[in-house]
Order: structure tokens, then C-alpha cells, then sequence
């Protein structure tokens, strides 16, 4: 008799331990993230709290904020910001304009976790000490518009 799902087979198993690696890479990557992702959920859930929505794409937390919250911080220049796995942004219209870039920062903070934040906020430091834009130059910052570019085939 088969195995409908393939879990008793050679190559069903052979295709699940093919996924461990990724599986654990994901789980430690979120643990090694989780100080930002918390944060991150704490400021969600005061946006929500105010009347913003919340939403998961593609594993990550999206939080639109209210129009009263996105009129007040889009006077300011802000459209989005990450913190771990969770992205804050002023409506649906910006996350989903700025989803590959924001997505790319949430694959910095699984990578360098708790040591995001400070090589972040280094870099821009460094950048503006020595006369560069501490944002727009920012090689996290040029990583993740780079994201945003489609690859050629």
C-alpha cells in the first residue's frame, strides 16, 4: 500500500530530511532575530491598538497603521520600518510598494540578529561622521534596494 503523502517512503523521507537544514536555518534565524521581532510586535500592537490592521505575508507581520497615525507620521517622510519579522508601515498602498525592501531587512535581522541594530546604526554613524548620507548610503540600506530589483533570467 502507498503512502498518499509520501511520509513512509524512501523518497518521502529522503525530501523531508532534505528540509531540515532550511526548517532549523529559519527556526534559529527567528530565535536570533526575536529581541527586534518583539519590539517589533509591541509597536504593532499599539498600531493596531489605534486602529491600524494587521496582516502576515509571506511569514512577516505586516501592521498598517490608522489614516490619523499615517497622516501624522507621513508628514515626517516615513513610509515603512522593520523591526525583526514585523513591518510597520502608513497604508497597504506603501508595504505593498516597498514589500522587497522591507522583506530584505527581515532577512538582515534573521541573519545578524541581535547585532543588527548596532551595525545599522554604526554604519550610519560611520557614513555621517565622514560626510555621507547615513540612510541613502547605508549598505544595508543599498542591500535591500538591490532587492527590490528584478534579476535577469
Amino acid at each position: 500500500m502507498r503512502d498518499p503523502q509520501g511520509v513512509f517512503t524512501w523518497r518521502g523521507i529522503a525530501h523531508r530530511m532534505a528540509q531540515c537544514p532550511r526548517i532549523a536555518r529559519n527556526l534559529v534565524g527567528a530565535g536570533w532575530a526575536a529581541p527586534y521581532t518583539v519590539i517589533g510586535l509591541l509597536l504593532g500592537a499599539l498600531v493596531w491598538c489605534a486602529g491600524g490592521r494587521m496582516r502576515r505575508v509571506a511569514g512577516v507581520c505586516e501592521v498598517v497603521c490608522s489614516p490619523t497615525l499615517a497622516a501624522w507620521l507621513g508628514r515626517s517622510g516615513f513610509a515603512a520600518v522593520t523591526l525583526g519579522q514585523v513591518v510597520i508601515g502608513i497604508s497597504a498602498c506603501e508595504l505593498d510598494r516597498l514589500r522587497l525592501h522591507e522583506h530584505a531587512h527581515v532577512r538582515q535581522y534573521l541573519a545578524w540578529g541581535p547585532f543588527f541594530g548596532p551595525a545599522y546604526l554604526g554604519c550610519a554613524l560611520w557614513l555621517w561622521l565622514r560626510g555621507g548620507q547615513p540612510h541613502q548610503d547605508n549598505p544595508f540600506e543599498r542591500a535591500a534596494r538591490a532587492a527590490e530589483r528584478p534579476r535577469d533570467a
